[in-house]
């Protein structure tokens, strides 16, 4: 257990969640069309924090693990009982 996790509850993440200035950013948050990503292409750098996610995004999905992952999903789909 860390050292506060005992304090952190629902109550306290529904109350910081609530307070005013993180209401003023979560339409960053849950708009479709600022969520919308491909990671299959290199980003086009618009000055926002979504440049550095969809950086990293981009070059996890190109990565040898990323195509490790995706050929387990796809021997789990095809194995049958």
């Amino acid at each position: 257990m860390f050292a506060d996790e005992s304090r952190f509850t629902p109550k306290t993440f529904n109350n910081y969640a609530n307070d005013a200035k993180y209401k003023k950013v979560e339409p960053i948050f849950t708009n479709e069309e600022l969520l919308r990503i491909n990671f299959k292409t290199h980003p086009t750098p618009d000055g926002t924090l979504k440049d550095f996610f969809h950086e990293v995004g981009y070059y996890f999905y190109n990565s040898s693990y990323f195509g490790e992952l995706r050929d387990m999903r796809t021997n789990i789909e095809n194995f049958k009982i």
